[in-house]
Order: C-alpha cells, then structure tokens, then sequence
C-alpha cells in the first residue's frame, strides 16, 4: 500500500503518529502525542523505513485498532 495511505489509515484508527525530518538527515518515527512523551520512537534513514516502523509498533502497541484489522484483513 502507498506510504501516504497508510499515514491516514493509522490516522482513521485514531492512532497519533509523528514523522520528524531533520537537516543532518535523521528522521524520528513515533507514536504518541508528542516525541518527547511517545509510546514508541526510534530514528530512521528513509522515510519508507520510518512508516514501516510506524506500521510495527502500531500493530504491537495498538493489537486490537481498526488499523491492525485492516491490516490483518487485506494487507498494509
């Protein structure tokens, strides 16, 4: 599925999620409702690699949302 569409999927299931790109190259993925007091973060090289990151921890950290259902059910 096409990165943008799995940002709103995750949106839709009501899951927060924050994408930061820094100048020296270093992007930070995390969920939660801000980076600093995130459920889960960690720090990428591409943004590809920084949503599927999201899609990982949001199927751990979010089991039973209408995103890892849909997940499940037709693939992300």
């Amino acid at each position: 599925m096409h990165t943008l569409a799995v940002l709103q999927r995750l949106h839709d299931s009501e899951i927060n999620w924050h994408i930061i790109a820094f100048f020296d190259g270093a992007i930070i993925a995390a969920l939660g409702h801000s980076v600093n007091d995130a459920l889960w973060s960690e720090t990428f090289p591409t943004v590809q690699q920084a949503v599927d990151g999201l899609v990982s921890a949001a199927l751990e950290h979010y089991p039973e949302s209408k995103f890892a259902a849909d997940y499940h059910g037709i693939g992300v």
